[in-house]
């Protein structure tokens, strides 16, 4: 915990970040993140939250940081402040939205991509994840280790690089000896212990 007053005018500072970094966190898939990255995120975050409040600050008269602790510790909040509160969360909330829809999505990666040819990066934890991504409204076909071919559609997929997990609705099983037949149920999940060999992508799903 932060025993100083500037150590704790620095956490308030830096809270707008920590909010969006949660909302980017439990709406996006970013892989695995040390403390460091998440403190050094929230920064980069909070400047930005700063820069968007500080446009609707001014106008209106508003500090340019709503909290702020005294070098005695007493925290200076007033009525007016409020405001400035509620604009500084309401712009974290919207600013991590967007960031984990457009990582979600790609759309900053596909401008940077194709549009500038700064990168290659697709922003995804990896290419199972962008399959299953840009791919959602496509049947594939899956080819398990023992020969075993079911065709489905991708309902859930694992976003954890270490795991391969599959749910397959409308799941139709082809066994290597022939035998085929629909699952009855709502699908199929496939885990690790199925051991995908391959996966083909066939044709969009007819609304």
């Amino acid at each position: 915990m932060p025993t100083t007053v500037a150590a704790l005018n620095t956490l308030i500072f830096l809270l707008p970040g920590f909010l969006i970094q949660r909302n980017v966190e439990g709406l996006s898939v970013t892989g695995k993140l040390t403390e460091t990255t998440r403190v050094i995120d929230a920064l980069a975050f909070s400047l930005v939250n700063y820069l968007l409040y500080s446009l609707l600050a001014y106008p209106l008269s508003l500090k340019p940081t709503p909290l702020t602790l005294t070098q005695a510790g007493e925290l200076q909040f007033t009525g007016r402040d409020a405001l400035g509160f509620l604009i500084l969360f309401a712009i974290a909330v919207f600013i991590g939205l967007a960031f984990a829809k457009s990582l979600n999505t790609g759309w900053h990666y596909r401008i940077l991509r194709d549009k500038f040819d700064l990168t290659r990066k697709t922003g995804r934890v990896d290419l199972w994840h962008d399959v299953f991504s840009d791919f959602r409204r496509q049947w594939i076909q899956v080819y398990l280790k023992d020969g075993t071919q079911i065709i489905g559609w991708p309902d859930y997929y694992s976003d954890n690089p270490e795991k391969r997990e599959l749910f397959l609705a409308e799941a139709v099983i082809t066994k290597p000896d022939g035998k085929i037949y629909e699952v009855a149920g709502p699908g199929i999940l496939l885990t690790e212990k199925a051991e995908i060999e391959r996966i083909e992508i066939l044709a969009e799903k007819e609304d």
